[in-house]
């Protein structure tokens, strides 16, 4: 009885006392209440992790749907610089319509014809944001463009307001060199009468009547219409002033085109190089000349001697090679001949060529330089058609202007000795010079 007594008391309660078998517990209640306290504190720090997670998930849950509530409250940045930028673009395109329909008034496409598709593009980047998104709110979309329709009408009704109360405006003169004749357009309320001139130094040479169809006119007249002289000389000092004058009921206006009149050539130089063969023995033997021409204007024959500079052309030669001051080469309408003469002999006739706009079809571009004429061998004029001994050979130039007077230029003079070079054996040969 006793031993089952002592058995009782070693046996370890494994609820109240865990299951260490082997070792001797009492039960004692402190201890007893001890292992319960610990067991509740830890069941309770368990329960307060898994608050603590469970607020964590919540929260982050939640602060999305908080940036929802602000964007509803329309305090998106990337929509509020869309639509201020639209606004921006909006503007500029209603002044540039203004002002260009109001003061300016140019023909053809202009700044203005911008009008529709800035309000377009101006309402595209105002709904920018929907519209990246495709979030089609169709009465935002219908609303704003009605809106810019309506801002569009109420910047036209004042432009064309301030326009009824302007005159009628030369908007450009552009000079036709294909059809000869200056294109004319002109701008003014539609209705509006206005008689057209147009002054060479102030005086009319040419006067037309008629009336602004819509908003704009146009008239060609050609320059055999009024032509009266060249407007410039080769340094482009002004000699004549060419202008548009148009007069209407609103007042007077008027468009200065003096640069484009710079019509007639008045002066053709040429220049050559001697084509030789030598021999062994240094005795040459001359075969041509290359010849070059230059048309265009300046003064065929300077006064005297002292005006010879850069501001008067003049026709010179030393050592084989053109040492004077060509003409101004310009682009227009001519047609030239070229004869060599030997005194008052004609010795050779070059084919008459003819310029459009400075250009000879099949020999080059006489508006900007020299051009190189055909030659009687190869790309030369052989001797043989124009030699005949020693002398003065004078290169006859004659320029019959489409517009404009006819002018033969006689400046250029050159002597030749090439007889006297072929029969000097000695290295004494003399190159071309003026004569």
């Amino acid at each position: 009885m006793g031993g089952l007594l002592d058995k009782a008391n070693d046996y370890k309660d494994s609820v109240h006392q865990g299951d260490n078998v082997g070792s001797k517990v009492v039960n004692d209640p402190s201890a007893i209440i001890s292992a319960y306290e610990m067991g509740k504190n830890s069941g309770d720090a368990k329960e307060n992790k898994d608050e603590k997670l469970e607020t964590k998930n919540k929260e982050e849950e939640v602060y999305p749907v908080i940036l929802e509530e602000s964007f509803d409250n329309g305090l998106n940045k990337n929509n509020l610089i869309f639509q201020l930028s639209s606004g921006g673009i909006f503007l500029v395109t209603m002044i540039m319509v203004f002002f260009f329909d109001t003061t300016v008034l140019f023909s053809g496409f202009t700044l203005d014809d911008l009008l529709v598709p800035g309000v377009i593009l101006s309402w595209i980047v105002f709904n920018w944001e929907k519209l990246s998104q495709k979030e089609f709110d169709t009465k935002i979309l219908a609303v704003s463009g009605v809106s810019f329709i309506l801002l569009t009408a109420v910047f036209g009704g004042v432009s064309i307001f301030t326009a009824n109360e302007s005159a009628v405006k030369v908007g450009n003169v552009e000079f036709d060199g294909v059809d000869n004749e200056i294109d004319i357009k002109l701008f003014g309320p539609k209705g509006s009468d206005f008689t057209m001139d147009i002054l060479v130094d102030g005086v009319s040479q040419y006067t037309y009547e008629s009336s602004i169809n819509v908003d704009r006119a146009s008239h060609s007249v050609s320059l055999h219409d009024f032509w009266n002289g060249n407007s410039m000389d080769m340094n482009d000092k002004v000699l004549k002033t060419y202008e548009v004058e148009v007069i209407s009921d609103g007042g007077t206006d008027t468009f200065d085109f003096t640069d484009h009149m710079v019509r007639e050539a008045n002066a053709g130089f040429v220049r050559v190089s001697e084509i030789f063969e030598t021999a062994s023995n240094g005795d040459k033997t001359y075969n041509g000349i290359t010849v070059e021409l230059l048309v265009g204007i300046g003064n065929p024959v300077c006064p005297d001697i002292q005006s010879r500079s850069a501001k008067c052309s003049f026709y010179d030669y030393a050592n084989g090679a053109f040492t004077g001051t060509s003409p101004q080469p310009i682009a227009t309408d001519w047609t030239v001949s070229l004869d060599v003469k030997l005194g008052s002999t004609v010795r050779y006739s070059y084919s008459s060529i003819t310029a459009d706009e400075g250009v000879v079809g099949g020999i080059g571009e006489f508006a900007f330089d020299w051009v190189m004429m055909p030659g009687t061998q190869s790309n030369y004029l052989d001797r043989s058609d124009f030699y005949n001994d020693d002398g003065c050979y004078t290169f006859e130039v004659t320029i019959e202007n489409e517009h404009g007077d006819t002018f033969t230029d006689s400046s250029s003079k050159l002597q030749f000795y090439w007889d006297d070079n072929e029969a000097n054996s000695e290295d004494t040969d003399q190159m071309a010079v003026a004569c």
